[in-house]
C-alpha cells in the first residue's frame, strides 16, 4: 500500500465550535437543563407584565394613579389589594426568583469554555449600572439596598449570559411570540371588553384626541405608555429580516395598530427613529444611495413645514403651547427638579433608591420615577450611579456597532429605542416585572447572542492556504537514481 507523504496527508478537521466561538464539547445533561431553564426564564419575563396588569393590579391601581392634579404631582391614592391578588404576586415573584437562581446555578455547574464568552462586556456594564443604586442604598443613609427590584435584572442577565445560548434566529422567534401576546391580546380585549381595555386619560396628545377620544389603549399592560413600549419592540422584531415569516406584514400591522391606539408619543418617536436602522437595503448602502425611508421622511418634513404657515395651524399651535400640559412639560418639570435637589444634597450617592418609592422621601410618592433616566440616576445614585449608567450605554453602543451586520440593523434599532425612551422615562432603573424589564432583557439577549454568533462566524471562517515552496515539496519525495 502506497504511503502518502506528509504534504499529501489530509489535515484533521478542527473540532466544531459553539455559537460563542469556543470549542464545542459534547452536550452534558447540566447544559441541556440550563438551556431549557433559560427559555423558561425568557417566557416568564415576557408574560410577567400581562400577569401583573390583569391578575394582580387589574385596573384599580391605574385608575387611582392616573388622575393627576393641575400640577401633575398630586400624591397617588393607596390601593389595597385583595389577599388573593397579593398572594398571586408574591407567588409569581418567588417562583421567578427560584427559576432564575436555578438557571444560574446549573449554568455554573455545566462545562463552560475556558475563554471569555462573547457578550461579557455588556453584562459587566449592566452589573456596574445596577451596582450604583445598591451602593447608594448602603452609603446614602436612607436604606433601600435590599430592594428586590434592584437584584432582579442582574440575576436574570447573569443567568442568561452563563447558560448555553440559542441561535439568534431561535431567540428572535421566542421574543416575537411573547410580544404577540400583547399586540393580538390587547386588540382582542379592545373588541371584547373595550371599557376595560381603554384607560380614560385626562391628558391625551395635548387634548387633541386624534385616535380614541378621551382614552388610550392599555390592553394587557398596566399603562398605555407601557403598551406602547411593548408595541415598538414587537414592530421591530416583525419587520427585521431575521427568521421573518410569510405573515410578517400581518403581524407588523397588528403591532402598528396597537402602537397607534396606545397613543404614546414617546413610543411613536422611538418607532420612527428605530425603524430607520432595521428597515434598510444593504445594496443601497453599498451603492451610496439614500434609503427610501429617509426620502419619505424628508418629503413629509417639508410638507409639514409648509403647513405651519397656515393661519389655522398657527392658532391651534398657540393654544396647545399655552396649555398647562406644555407649561409643565406634561408634569415632568416637578420630578426633574426633585431629582436634581436630591442630587445636590449628596452628589456622590444621591438620596438612595427609595427616592421615588418611599412615602417619607422628598418626592412623597407622587411619581414612580424622574421621567428621565439620567436625572433619575443622579437623584437616586449620584455620580456613582451615573458612572455605571455611562459605562453601560457606551458598551451597548460599541456592541451594537460590532453586531449590526449580524443582526441586520436590529441591534442599532433596539439601542435607538432604549435611548429615546431614556429621555422622558427611566427604563433602565431597578424595575420589577414591568415592560421595561422586557426591554432590558430584549436588548441584552440580542446583543449577547449576536456577539456569540459573530464570534462563531469569525472562528469558523476558513484560513487562507499558503502554497508550500517547490523545494520543500521535492525534499519530501524519494531521491531519484542517478545514471552513471
Amino acid at each position: 500500500m502506497k504511503r502518502l507523504s506528509p504534504a499529501m496527508r489530509p489535515s484533521p478537521e478542527p473540532p466544531a465550535r459553539a455559537h460563542d466561538g469556543s470549542r464545542e464539547s459534547p452536550d452534558s445533561p447540566a447544559a441541556t437543563v440550563a438551556a431549557q431553564l433559560r427559555t423558561a426564564c425568557l417566557w416568564v419575563v415576557l408574560l410577567s407584565p400581562a400577569f401583573f396588569a390583569t391578575v394582580v393590579w387589574g385596573r384599580a391601581i391605574v385608575a387611582a394613579n392616573d388622575v393627576l392634579g393641575a400640577a401633575y404631582g398630586t400624591p397617588r391614592a393607596e390601593v389595597a389589594l385583595a389577599p388573593w391578588r397579593m398572594q398571586a404576586a408574591v407567588g409569581w415573584a418567588g417562583l421567578s426568583f427560584a427559576l432564575f437562581t436555578a438557571t444560574l446555578v446549573i449554568a455554573l455547574v455545566a462545562p463552560r469554555p475556558a475563554r471569555r464568552r462573547p457578550g461579557s462586556a455588556v453584562l459587566a456594564g449592566a452589573l456596574l449600572m445596577y451596582a450604583g443604586p445598591v451602593l447608594a442604598g448602603v452609603w446614602a443613609g436612607h436604606g433601600g439596598a435590599g430592594d428586590w427590584r434592584l437584584w432582579l435584572a442582574p440575576l436574570l442577565l447573569t443567568a442568561f449570559q452563563l447558560a448555553p445560548r440559542p441561535r439568534l434566529e431561535t431567540l428572535v422567534r421566542t421574543l416575537r411570540a411573547g410580544l404577540r401576546v400583547f399586540t393580538y391580546g390587547s386588540l382582542l380585549v379592545l373588541v371584547v371588553a373595550p371599557n376595560w381595555a381603554v384607560l380614560a386619560s385626562p391628558v391625551v396628545n395635548f387634548g387633541l384626541d386624534l385616535v380614541m377620544p378621551g382614552g388610550r389603549l392599555a390592553g394587557l399592560s398596566n399603562h398605555p405608555a407601557a403598551l406602547g413600549t411593548l408595541s415598538v419592540l414587537a414592530l421591530l422584531l416583525e419587520v427585521q429580516g431575521i427568521a421573518r415569516t410569510r405573515l410578517w406584514l400581518v403581524h407588523s400591522a397588528a403591532a402598528g395598530l396597537t402602537l397607534l391606539f396606545a397613543q404614546s408619543r414617546t413610543a411613536w418617536l422611538a418607532a420612527l427613529v428605530s425603524l430607520l436602522f432595521v428597515y434598510r437595503r444593504e445594496d443601497a448602502l453599498r451603492a451610496g444611495r439614500v434609503h427610501p425611508a429617509v426620502k419619505r421622511l424628508v418629503a413629509a418634513g417639508l410638507a409639514g413645514s409648509a403647513a405651519l404657515f397656515s393661519p389655522a395651524v398657527v392658532d391651534g399651535f398657540h393654544q396647545v403651547t399655552s396649555s398647562d400640559e406644555v407649561a409643565t412639560l406634561h408634569g415632568r418639570e416637578l420630578p426633574w427638579r426633585l431629582a436634581l435637589e436630591a442630587f445636590h444634597e449628596n452628589i456622590w450617592f444621591g438620596y438612595g433608591p427609595g427616592l421615588f418609592s418611599d412615602r417619607s422621601s422628598p418626592v412623597g410618592g407622587a411619581f414612580d420615577h424622574a421621567h428621565n433616566q439620567v436625572l433619575h440616576t443622579l437623584g437616586t445614585a449620584g455620580i456613582a450611579g451615573a458612572a455605571g449608567l455611562l459605562v453601560f450605554l457606551l458598551v451597548v453602543l460599541w456592541t451594537a456597532a460590532r453586531t449590526a451586520a449580524v443582526t441586520h440593523g436590529l441591534s442599532w434599532a433596539l439601542t435607538a429605542t432604549t435611548l429615546v425612551l431614556c429621555v422622558p422615562e427611566a427604563p433602565l432603573r431597578g424595575n420589577g416585572f414591568t415592560p421595561y424589564l422586557v426591554l432590558t432583557l430584549t436588548l441584552f439577549t440580542v446583543l449577547s447572542t449576536a456577539s456569540a454568533q459573530r464570534a462563531g462566524q469569525q472562528s469558523s471562517a476558513p484560513a487562507a492556504r499558503v502554497p508550500r515552496p517547490a523545494a520543500a515539496r521535492e525534499s519530501t519525495a524519494a531521491p531519484a537514481m542517478r545514471t552513471p
